[in-house]
Parts: C-alpha cells; structure tokens; sequence
C-alpha cells in the first residue's frame, strides 16, 4: 500500500494487484481508457487538432476524431480531471477509514477533498501508484496485457527515431522513409467512440460483465469479489482450458 497525505487528508492506496479488488481495477481501467481515447487537458485538444488534420484522406476517422476533440473541450471547459479520479479508483482508506464508493458521484466527492493539491502533487501519486499497478501486470499476465499491435506501434515509432537521428547526424536523406512510417503509424490508429449506447465505456462495461458470467459457470459465484490477481488467474486458466480443447479437436479432425 502506498499512503499520501493530499490537502490534509491521508489516503491509502493499493499499488499491488495481489489485494486490488477487481471492481475497482476496472473503473480505474475505464478512467484510463476515456482518458486516452478523449482527454481532459489542453494538450490533448492539440493532439485531436493534429489527429484530425493527419485523418483527412479517411473522413470516417477524421469525423470520429472531431467527435472526441468535441467531447476533449467539454471535459476541458467543465473540469472534469479524469486522469486523477482514475488514480482516485484505487484508494483503499481516506482518513483511517475503508472508502467504499467508487461510483462517480463517489469519486466526485474523494475529488472534492483532494482538489486544493497541486497538479504536480496529484500527478506523482498517478505516476507512482500506475506505474507500480502496470509493473505488476507484466510480471504476472504479460500475455494478456502486452498488446502485439501496440508493441508493433512501438517499433514503428523506433523506426522512426532512427531515421530522424540519421538525418540529423549523418544528413541521410530520409524524407521519404520517415513519410512512409508515419504514414504506417497512423494508418494502425483507429480512434473509438466514446459517446452514445455503443460508446468505448459501454462497450469496457459489457465486456467486464461477459467476462465475469462467462469465469462463474466454471468457478462459481462470487467472481466480482475477486482481487486483480485472482481474476486474471482464473481468465488465464480458462484460456489454457480452451487452447487444449481447441488442439485436441483439430487432431480428431485429422
């Protein structure tokens, strides 16, 4: 547990998923996901601004993009801090006593208490507190939460690094390269809707549900009360159980 005190008041928070319930994980996870996809800062309104203009040979993601740069403003204009009520999900105790909602009126208030810190006070604990939740994750369920499409992102954008220290240092002419994988980047980004009853956050929330109806048939009630850990085990063992079914039907088959 990691305990800060923020605008005179103590908070505890996990930073561990062997005790993090798994309900809480999941808001924290959707926080995270709208704060990605939609932004809640002046930064990210330049970057939908930059995204739009780089869309407009495809005008279906251009479209999708000036939706969440409208949606950005809102957030922005009405002060809507998601990144830190993301953080806010994994609180375990305010003051020496067990904080039990999580909903968004919940977090609105656990905000309210906190909301006289300084940006840069509240962001270390995001840093701090994620980084170690993240560290977690890939130490136990690397093949559930190292994304291939993301890592294949990450080389592109290495890719791109090199060639532009190559044009800075060596003076190659990479023009052309750098246009090429730039253009692969942004072809592999697909901006998702975050408004609306299919929205991204709809979408998280079924998925959640499925997964949660889907583990009880096998291991029973209950699954909700599970921590992080113990959830993605079970996932994990459900998915073994399928791969070896999977393996042994295609050898009948032959």
């Amino acid at each position: 547990m990691v305990s800060k005190t923020v605008n005179g008041h103590t908070l505890v928070f996990y930073d561990s998923i062997e005790d993090l319930p798994i309900t809480q994980f999941h808001r924290y996870s959707k926080h995270l996901l709208v704060a990605g996809g939609v932004g809640d800062s002046i930064a990210d309104i330049d970057r939908h601004i930059t995204r739009v203009i780089n869309f407009l040979n495809d005008p279906k993601k251009a479209y999708q993009e000036l939706i969440n740069l409208r949606q950005c403003i809102y957030l922005v204009a009405t002060e809507q801090d998601v990144r830190n009520k993301a953080t806010l999900c994994l609180v375990k105790n305010v003051d020496g006593k067990r904080w039990t909602d999580y909903s968004d009126s919940g977090l609105e208030e656990l905000y309210q208490m906190i909301n006289d810190a300084t940006k840069k006070d509240l962001d270390t604990i995001a840093k701090e507190v994620g980084d170690r939740i993240d560290s977690n994750l890939m130490q136990y369920f690397p093949s559930i939460f190292e994304d291939a499409s993301q890592k294949n992102y990450v080389d592109l954008l290495r890719k791109r690094a090199v060639l532009q220290i190559g044009a800075i240092v060596n003076g190659d002419d990479n023009e052309e390269q750098i246009k090429d994988v730039t253009a692969k980047m942004y072809a592999m980004q697909n901006p998702k809707g975050f408004a609306g009853p299919e929205s991204e956050e709809v979408r998280f929330d079924k998925q959640f549900e499925d997964m949660c109806l889907l583990m009880a048939k096998e291991f029973g009630g209950g699954i909700k009360q599970y921590t992080t850990t113990e959830f993605y085990t079970a996932f994990e063992r459900l998915t073994r159980q399928y791969n070896e079914t999977t393996k042994l039907r295609r050898r009948r088959g032959k």
